[in-house]
């Protein structure tokens, strides 16, 4: 696998959720990594979506900050940022 592949995982099913009859949509959160290999972008990928349930994950290692973008309902920015430290990764909120 090429470096600078992009890493995409969906959930199943839509796009929004119905809580208490209001349609919530999803935030997007945007991360600066130093992931470097797809192979740790795929295994990252797995254990995200082990604390995120139905998130739509993606890694974009091409670009100079290697992108984690996370779409997912609810607030969680600073437990991405743990998860991936403490599997021995850099990893920051990029905000606006």
């Amino acid at each position: 696998m090429k470096k600078a592949e992009a890493i995409r995982s969906s959930p199943v099913g839509g796009v929004t959720q119905r809580i208490d009859s209001k349609i919530i949509y999803p935030a997007i959160y945007v991360f600066k990594t130093n992931i470097r290999e797809a192979d740790q972008g795929k295994n990252l990928t797995k254990i995200l979506h082990s604390h995120f349930p139905g998130s739509e994950i993606s890694f974009d290692l091409g670009d100079c900050d290697k992108v984690l973008r996370i779409k997912h309902y609810g607030t969680f920015a600073s437990q991405a940022v743990d998860i991936l430290n403490h599997h021995g990764f850099d990893c920051e909120e990029l905000l606006d």
